[in-house]
């Protein structure tokens, strides 16, 4: 089960480098549900939404990444990243 997650991965990866960001986040919607636990696939969700041009949906995975894994540095950079561009304070919401 494992194996078939990160293979699932990798294929969001690729989805989101040719730039298909909703087949990537369909697909990472589908992981999310029997894996909410690992945070990298919220940071995925974060990316997409982010090249997307959506940075309040980005901001929001990205903010749920780092609640679920705060040791993971890569979502808390973009997540002050993005609070800072839409700017917002950490625990404010970004609809403006």
């Amino acid at each position: 089960k494992q194996d078939l997650m990160i293979s699932q991965l990798f294929e969001a990866q690729r989805l989101i480098r040719s730039k298909n960001y909703s087949d990537a986040l369909t697909k990472l919607d589908q992981l999310e549900k029997d894996h909410r636990h690992y945070s990298i696939i919220p940071e995925l969700k974060g990316i997409a939404y982010y090249l997307s041009k959506e940075p309040e949906k980005s901001l929001s995975q990205f903010r749920r990444a780092f609640i679920v894994n705060p040791k993971n540095v890569d979502a808390y950079r973009m997540k002050v990243y993005l609070e800072k561009e839409l700017n917002v304070a950490p625990n404010e919401s970004a609809k403006q």
